[in-house]
């Protein structure tokens, strides 16, 4: 290995040293920290004489003296194995083969080392992380606070009012601020996320903000239809949003207000060098702080995001490609086509023969299918700032001649004009508007300078979409100096239930754009809930088997599936939760449940049953039944 590229070498078991554990089938590993701020992992194989077989990339904040403290990699799912991040910018990857010895090495190098961050990542559940960590078994922190970022499925998720949950068990135990998700989430956007975490963690900014600054890049990757957005939804901050960070190398966070800069008209983005990982005869790529492009059935490709602040009373007008560079033609390359049902969606492997193969004679065909290879939107804040968001596809593929090209360079001229309008309020009556309902709209306009006149756009789309489908008729603004309200009645009539984006635009008598807002409107109403609760006893004698029924009624207008809780609390702490998974009931419809509960062992005294559904990151209405177990002394009459 060269010394010019490399820079830790760690090989099985702690700090390099043979570790008392032996991996499955005896296999040892070989850690490779490197300059590209990648750790590489290695398994060491026998087939006619030793090799390397690359099993994962991860990325870090890798410095020259970082060490990197293994505790024998999980050769079976390498997404199992808890990635510590450490203030001296130290990486120790424990082992969650062996949970116990993983967890105490994990306490004590956080405790050493004063952590400020602990970040999980794999399969994960609302009680607990794979096999590694259920929620009981959660230690705590001392005085350390520290973040905790829970990456995997459900791991924000309150299935329960107990301390059962992941999320709730961190922060009782000390946790200063918690991150998680509180749905099912796809493993392609997850392991995108987690490196591009820890490399906004050693900002001087509050951690919330942090998560915020990764959230905004998301979404600015999410089109029409990747699920990008879905990770933005899914993911829940728990606890004080101002939380800092301090430490020999995190400065404690302060409050600044700087001026912004007006960016040049002419801006030229260079691409950062792609990551290509090869396996099962599949290439995957991607860019460092960069996303993909994602839609199911497409070829997954990198794309790459940046952004540019503009200062109160500049609106973006055109964004324009001038030029573009082209670096590297590949050849007989097989990309994966995503699939958000896969395990690992953005490294599906299973493709045809047809698809592994070019096609004799056939054309190009480049993908993704863009007009032009970006696009571009802006957001207004509500200082009157805005940023522009340029998405860039670097890469273009051919699969009918598994082709493809990289282009590692773009210039952009981009067009703005100053304004002195603003819209500086847009709202709707209602948060939530039942189906065919009229919708107001009332909006406040700001003019800062002289009187003019202001034609009024207003469209209605679907959400992450640039398809117009109606409009709201506001009239024309006429003499504006100052500040002015108006309003409009948008007729929803045979719009489907679901999100909505309104679009407001303000032109000028030059048909210029003078300020631009928008704001989510959501049609239909949602509702579930539980009817009917009822027990086969409500005394009973311990041993004795009851049976809990009820439904599950749609009272909204939205088809909705979700998970049905029903959970029994007694004296001495006695909790037994039940769940059932709920499929999607249409609305007007129900459906009956039936828990059956065993009360073999309980103890005497009062009990509550409630029941309950949780939907769409929400639950309904508690059902409860009060029960009584108490065992009744009859004593023998006896006259003197």
């Amino acid at each position: 290995v060269s010394k010019s590229t490399k820079k830790a070498i760690t090989k099985g078991g702690m700090n390099g040293k043979s570790s008392p554990y032996s991996a499955p089938g005896g296999a040892e590993e070989i850690i490779i920290g490197d300059r590209s701020n990648y750790i590489d992992i290695y398994k060491i194989v026998f087939a006619s004489g030793y090799k390397l077989e690359h099993q994962q990339s991860i990325h870090s904040d890798f410095e020259m003296h970082d060490r990197i403290v293994p505790a024998l990699v999980n050769t079976a799912d390498f997404r199992e194995t808890i990635m510590e991040f450490m203030r001296a910018n130290q990486i120790s990857a424990l082992d969650s083969i062996f949970p116990t010895h993983g967890l105490t090495s994990l306490y004590n190098n956080m405790n050493a080392i004063n952590a400020d961050l602990l970040m999980y990542r794999g399969h994960g559940a609302s009680t607990g992380w794979a096999d590694v960590m259920d929620s009981s078994q959660v230690r705590d922190f001392g005085s350390l606070a520290p973040v905790v970022a829970g990456i995997t499925c459900l791991s924000g998720d309150y299935p329960d009012l107990e301390d059962t949950n992941m999320a709730a068990s961190m922060l009782k135990h000390g946790a200063g601020l918690y991150i998680g998700a509180t749905e099912t989430s796809a493993t392609a956007y997850n392991s995108q996320a987690a490196p591009m975490f820890l490399t906004r963690f050693f900002s001087t900014r509050p951690a919330a903000a942090d998560w915020t600054h990764l959230e905004r890049k998301f979404w600015g990757y999410s089109g029409e239809a990747d699920y990008y957005y879905y990770f933005v939804y899914e993911y829940n901050l728990y606890g004080e949003p101002k939380f800092g960070k301090v430490g020999p190398t995190l400065a404690p966070p302060s409050v600044t207000v700087n001026a912004i800069n007006m960016p040049a008209s002419t801006q030229v983005v260079d691409i950062p060098n792609y990551v290509r990982e090869d396996a099962n005869g599949v290439s995957a790529f991607t860019i460092p702080d960069g996303g993909l492009h994602t839609v199911d059935g497409d070829p997954v490709v990198p794309v790459y995001g940046v952004t540019f602040e503009y200062p109160a009373g500049t609106l973006v007008q055109e964004v324009a490609l001038s030029s573009q560079v082209l670096s590297e033609t590949l050849t007989n390359l097989v990309l994966p086509i995503f699939d958000i049902t896969a395990i690992d969606a953005s490294r599906a492997a299973d493709l045809t023969a047809a698809q592994r193969a070019p096609t004799a004679g056939a054309e190009e065909g480049w993908l993704p299918e863009l007009e032009q290879p970006f696009s571009w939107q802006v957001t207004q804040h509500s200082d009157g700032s805005s940023s522009l968001e340029i998405l860039i596809y670097p890469m273009q593929y051919a699969p009918a001649t598994l082709m493809a090209r990289f282009y590692n360079q773009f210039t952009f001229n981009i067009t703005t004009t100053n304004t002195s309008v603003s819209i500086t309020d847009l709202r709707t009556d209602q948060l939530r508007y039942s189906l065919n309902a009229p919708v107001t709209i009332n909006m406040v306009v700001e003019n800062r300078a002289a009187a003019q006149d202001l034609s009024v756009v207003a469209e209605i789309r679907r959400s992450r979409s640039t398809e117009a489908l109606s409009s709201a008729p506001f009239d024309l603004i006429t003499g504006l100096s100052g500040e002015g309200h108006y309003s409009a009645v948008w007729d929803s009539a045979g719009m489907e239930a679901g999100q909505y984006t309104l679009d407001v635009r303000l032109y000028d008598s030059s048909s210029q754009l003078a300020a631009e807002s928008f704001y989510d409107i959501t049609l239909g109403q949602m509702s579930l809930e539980v009817q009917n609760l009822a027990s086969s006893a409500l005394d009973f004698d311990t041993g004795d088997a009851l049976n809990f029924t009820f439904d599950v009624a749609n009272t909204g207008e939205e088809a909705l599936d979700g998970v049905v809780y029903v959970t029994i609390r007694g004296p001495s702490d006695y909790t037994h939760p039940m769940t059932e998974t709920l499929s999607l009931l249409n609305p007007g419809a129900s459906l009956p449940f039936d828990f059956a509960w065993d009360t073999t062992g309980v103890p005497a005294g009062q009990f509550t049953v409630n029941a309950y559904v949780s939907f769409e990151s929400r639950i309904s209405a508690l059902q409860s039944l009060e029960l009584v177990n108490t065992h009744k002394m009859f004593l023998p009459l006896v006259n003197r």
